[in-house]
C-alpha cells in the first residue's frame, strides 16, 4: 500500500506541557506525532462546516490505538 503524502506542522508549545504530553504518549506506547495527527483529525471532523469535508468527513481514519496500560 502506497504512503499517504504528509506535510510537516512545527507549534510553539509551552515547556511543561511538552513534556507532560510527551510523558503521557509514552506512557500509553504512543508517537507525539501520531497522537497530534488523531487530536487535530478529531478537531477538523468535529468543526468543519456541513459539506466543508465531502465524502472525506464519513470515512473514519485510522488512529493510534497501542495501549500498553490497558485501559484509556
Amino acid at each position: 500500500m502506497p504512503r499517504k503524502k504528509t506535510d510537516r506542522l512545527n507549534i510553539t508549545i509551552d515547556q511543561t506541557l511538552k513534556r507532560q504530553f510527551d510523558a503521557i504518549c509514552a506512557l500509553k506506547g504512543l508517537k507525539m506525532s501520531e497522537t497530534t495527527q488523531m487530536i487535530i483529525r478529531q478537531w477538523v471532523e468535529e468543526n468543519a462546516p456541513p459539506g466543508l469535508l465531502g465524502e472525506t468527513k464519513k470515512q473514519k481514519l485510522p488512529s493510534p490505538t497501542k495501549d500498553k496500560g490497558g485501559e484509556e
